[in-house]
């Protein structure tokens, strides 16, 4: 499944622009947001369901007992 940054930013309960600011700081440091592609020859953005649930799996934080 392939969503465009509308379709991501729905699901995950963010803006676009959240994950325009996640794109630039990947750039620079590869854990924040989730992978994306770039089509040739155009401006699009689409993020593939794998690489996102990948991405989602890895920020999962394991409860800290008291």
């Amino acid at each position: 499944m392939i969503m465009s940054p509308k379709a991501l930013a729905e699901i995950l309960e963010v803006s676009t622009k959240t994950l325009e600011r996640w794109r630039i700081a990947r750039e620079r440091d590869a854990k924040t947001g989730p992978a994306w592609h770039k089509l040739p020859g155009s401006s699009l953005i689409r993020y593939s369901r794998a690489d996102v649930l990948s991405w989602f799996a890895a920020c999962r934080e394991d409860e800290v007992a008291s």
